[in-house]
């Protein structure tokens, strides 16, 4: 989970922005687990535009998948053992997702890692999900 205090938001930027929106420069992070970072494809005239949502559960990237489809590219953040203050990022090749919130948990598929994880990267068999995501496959390590 994400935690900021009202404090930390830049309140200039929300007369700025979208109705409703609303900024922080920073954020607190856990740094007990994975995140996810996900990148959507914003529509634009002659550009092209992105856009960077964090997810803090994999449950959370489920729900982003199911009701978008303009994302682009999933990645993993993930603390690395033994470091307190270094993360590894993983690319995330292919989500597996129910088709509701309540059914299985994702499943990810992730570039350089064999076999099929969860979101804390314990090792699961093969998924009997009924929807696929896939992301092209980059070079480990690598953010798109």
């Amino acid at each position: 989970m994400f935690v900021s205090q009202d404090d930390h938001e830049q309140r200039t930027l929300r007369l700025l922005g979208e109705p409703g929106a609303r900024y922080w420069p920073s954020v607190e992070l856990g740094t007990e687990g994975p995140w996810f970072v996900l990148v959507r494809k914003l529509p634009g005239v002659d550009l092209v535009l992105h856009q960077t949502l964090l997810a803090a559960w994999g449950g959370s990237v489920a729900t982003m998948l199911r009701e978008r489809d303009d994302v682009v590219s999933v990645q993993c953040m993930v603390p690395e053992v033994g470091a307190s203050s270094r993360w590894a990022i993983l690319n995330v090749v292919r989500v597996w997702v129910g088709r509701e919130a309540k059914e299985l948990p994702p499943l990810f598929e992730f570039d350089g890692l064999r076999g099929y994880r969860d979101e804390f990267l314990s090792p699961h068999p093969a998924p009997t999900h009924e929807r696929v995501q896939g992301f092209p496959r980059q070079a480990s390590g690598a953010p798109l």
